[in-house]
């Protein structure tokens, strides 16, 4: 197996969290441009006095005193309300920055959640029943048992295992209501567990004739389906994966003649994630 795209999809996110850092640095370093000009508070000049009469005469004559006002600087402008002088280029350079920042962000987001799923549904474990068998074909006055292969096929442990196992004799396989969950606990990755079950009562003759006879025909390409009792098993197991993810897996078989049991129309090995 190669490992060059894991570090590729390593390197990725990587190289585009520098450039938004980059990016980033160069808007900051922008916006500090301009909070840290200089700013200069007006200064007031000194009129002279203004002396009449006798005072004016009985002074010495004073040269006006005038203080040195330093030019405003260009920001002062902006302050009063008056036209920004930035240049067209510089603007659109800042605001391009911005946008690349953002959408970089935005690239950063989206792609994190997604290796985040990617990851889980890798690493996620999956519970499923395989070969569901009777241990001996039906016979009158007997109670038929029926075993399954529970097998973890993920990558990860799969922990709080509750399983539900019923064999019974019915018209439908939604016949009758799930009896109490069975806690088993924990199943590693590529584990496997053979529970079995068996049916509370005995067969009696009219239900064995009834699962024992013939339930379909096949005329050319023509199927029926005859409305008759059939042995059906049912299976779910609830669990979680190491991610916390509630899981669930059903499955649904019945008797057709042979120990193997054949998987229902609806509702056979079915597999469900989430609340």
């Amino acid at each position: 197996m190669s490992s060059l795209p894991s570090q590729n999809s390593e390197e990725q996110p990587g190289l585009l969290k520098t450039l938004a850092a980059v990016f980033s640095g160069v808007l900051f370093g922008l916006f500090l441009s301009k909070l840290r000009a200089p700013i200069q508070e007006n200064r007031k000049s000194v009129s002279p006095q203004e002396y009449t009469g006798e005072e004016r005469s009985s002074r010495p004559f004073q040269s006006p005193i005038v203080a040195e006002i330093a030019p405003a600087p260009p920001h002062q402008s902006e302050a009063n309300g008056r036209k920004n002088d930035t240049p067209l280029w510089k603007k659109v350079l800042e605001w391009g920055a911005l946008g690349v920042a953002i959408g970089l962000l935005v690239v950063n987001i989206f792609q994190f959640r997604l290796t985040r799923e990617q990851v889980h549904t890798g690493q996620r474990a999956y519970l499923v029943f395989r070969h569901p068998v009777l241990a001996e074909l039906p016979a009158p006055e007997q109670s038929p048992e029926v075993s399954v292969e529970l097998q973890n096929s993920g990558q990860t442990p799969a922990t709080d295992v509750r399983i539900t196992l019923v064999i019974f004799v019915a018209n439908s396989p939604d016949a009758i209501q799930m009896p109490s969950e069975t806690y088993i606990g924990y199943i590693g990755a590529g584990q496997q567990l053979k529970p079995f079950v068996g049916m509370i009562n005995k067969l009696t003759q009219e239900r064995y004739n009834a699962i024992t006879s013939k339930q379909f025909s096949l005329e050319g390409n023509r199927l029926t389906i005859f409305n008759t009792q059939r042995l059906f098993f049912r299976a779910v197991v609830h669990y979680k994966d190491v991610f916390g993810v509630p899981g669930e897996t059903t499955d649904c078989s019945f008797f057709l003649g042979k120990k193997e049991l054949n998987g229902c129309m609806t509702g056979g090995n079915e597999m469900k994630w989430g609340r």
